[in-house]
């Protein structure tokens, strides 16, 4: 739509995306061009490629990241995970489980 309309992005050579880096964004290109993503590209980068997915609305995208912070939990990280995934409404069972598991650990 930006790109048909009258919005400065319509004429300009550049369109500046904002909050996010350049490998996690590369890694959403190539997932929107249809390239299999391999789960290690996600380590340092979930948390920013589920912002783009959530941003472009890219459910699919959204899913699979979800997926791998769920598949990542520790007791150090299931505090911040599930934040991160209520910030982008997405499914928190299993981390709610995990701190259900090990919730004497994580306090």
């Amino acid at each position: 739509a930006m790109f048909s309309s009258s919005m400065v992005e319509a004429t300009a050579k550049e369109v500046e995306i904002k909050d996010t880096g350049i490998e996690p964004f590369y890694i959403f290109l190539l997932y929107l061009y249809g390239h299999n993503i391999d789960r290690t590209k996600f380590e340092n980068n979930a948390i920013l490629i589920l912002h783009l997915a959530d941003m472009y609305d890219v459910p699919d995208l959204k899913a699979l990241c979800a997926s791998y912070l769920d598949s990542s939990l520790s007791v150090k990280s299931c505090v911040s995970v599930l934040l991160t995934l209520h910030t982008y409404s997405c499914p928190k069972e299993r981390v709610m489980a995990f701190i259900s598991d090990n919730f004497l650990d994580i306090i």
